[in-house]
């Protein structure tokens, strides 16, 4: 019953540092949409005056745009560290699971063999020979 126990720890340990790994590769995470990789650039162009000299009008959506531009880049670099750190801690844990599972059951094999085995008699201590007592 306990062989079995420590044989099906050792293989969800292996299939969790496989889910690890598949994470990592991203086989079973779906794949963001990100907007393109083009770096910040803060451009508004000339400004341009209406009318009158008060009336100040600047490229706001050019600037809004690249900002977004930038936030979808920076979204999608947090999103693959994230990746990639939950598929380390998926393989590091399910490889200190499989160790934990294999020492369990090799000294539980260990204690089942010394159980096994005939124990060796104790030796028997000789009477020291009554010459051989200190006098009182």
């Amino acid at each position: 019953m306990k062989k079995t126990f420590f044989i099906m720890g050792m293989a969800v340990s292996l299939v969790i540092v496989l889910l690890g790994l598949l994470v990592i590769t991203g086989a079973i995470t779906d794949k963001p949409s990100f907007a393109s990789d083009a770096p910040y650039s803060y451009s508004s162009g000339y400004a341009s005056f209406g009318g009158d000299a008060y009336t100040y009008m600047s490229n706001n959506a050019q600037e809004a745009a690249s900002a977004a531009r930038t936030v979808a880049s920076n979204q999608r670099d947090i999103f693959e560290l994230i990746q990639t750190v939950s598929g380390i801690l998926l393989m590091g844990f399910g490889l200190l699971g499989f160790c934990h599972f294999a020492i369990l059951k090799s000294s539980a094999e260990a204690a089942l063999a010394a159980a096994a085995a005939p124990a060796a008699p104790a030796p028997v201590a000789e009477a020291p020979a009554p010459e051989e007592l200190p006098d009182i």
